[in-house]
C-alpha cells in the first residue's frame, strides 16, 4: 500500500459553490458526488505532488439514455472551466454512471464518497452501482 500524506478537505465555501453550480445545471445533472483526497483528507504520496490537490467529482447525468454520454462529454470542459474560476483549484470530473463513461468504481463501490447534491425525483444513493 502506498504511503499517504495529509490533504486539505473540501471547505464549506467550496461545497456551497459546487451545490449552487449543480442546481444551475439540474436539467442535465442527477447527482454530484465528492470522492478522493478532498473527502478523506489523505492523498497518495507522489514524486512531484501538486501543491494543491484537485477536487474530484463524480457526476450522474440525466436525460435520454442515448444523449447522456454526449451531454457529459460536451459539458465537461465548460463545467470544469467555470468551477475552476470559482473555486481557484482544479476540478476533475468522472462519471458516476457506469453505462456512460469512465467511472470511479473503487470509490463508489467502497462507499467512499459524499453526495453533495442530487435531484430526488431522478436519482437516489441506491443507484450508485446498485
Amino acid at each position: 500500500m502506498e504511503p499517504l500524506e495529509p490533504a486539505p478537505l473540501l471547505t464549506t465555501d467550496q461545497e456551497e459553490i459546487i451545490v449552487h453550480w449543480a442546481k444551475l445545471h439540474a436539467d442535465k445533472l442527477r447527482a454530484v458526488l465528492l470522492y478522493g483526497s478532498r473527502l478523506t483528507g489523505h492523498r497518495r504520496q507522489k514524486d512531484k505532488p501538486t501543491p494543491v490537490p484537485d477536487i474530484d467529482l463524480a457526476l450522474s447525468i440525466g436525460g435520454r439514455d442515448e444523449d447522456r454520454f454526449t451531454t457529459f462529454a460536451i459539458n465537461k470542459p465548460l463545467w470544469s472551466a467555470f468551477l475552476v474560476s470559482q473555486l481557484g483549484v482544479s476540478v476533475d470530473f468522472n462519471s458516476a454512471d457506469p453505462d456512460i463513461g469512465p467511472t470511479v468504481a473503487g470509490f463508489l463501490l467502497s462507499g467512499e464518497y459524499k453526495v453533495l447534491w442530487y435531484d430526488p425525483e431522478r436519482w437516489s444513493p441506491a443507484m450508485v452501482w446498485g
